[in-house]
């Protein structure tokens, strides 16, 4: 512990990294990390870009579904 900062900032400290860690090992999972094997440095960093976009968006979609249900509002159809 780091004399002047408060217990609560440490515990907070800690649930944010818990919860990053939480959503590394659902991406793995998910996306199959663990079964895919990747000889070349780069093709290795492009499929972990993509994975977070990936990850990003599928995320992005369960929020706005939480927001729109508990504000009561239902999602638009597109338009076109």
């Amino acid at each position: 512990m780091v004399p002047g900062v408060h217990a609560g900032h440490h515990g907070r400290l800690y649930l944010r990294r818990w919860t990053i860690e939480d959503v590394f090992a659902w991406t793995k999972t998910a996306l199959g990390w663990e079964d895919i094997q990747v000889l070349n440095y780069e093709a290795l960093r492009t499929l972990v870009a993509l994975s977070w976009v990936a990850a990003a968006y599928v995320f992005t979609l369960i929020w706005v579904g939480m927001f729109l249900t508990s504000t009561g509002q239902r999602a638009r159809k597109p338009c076109c």
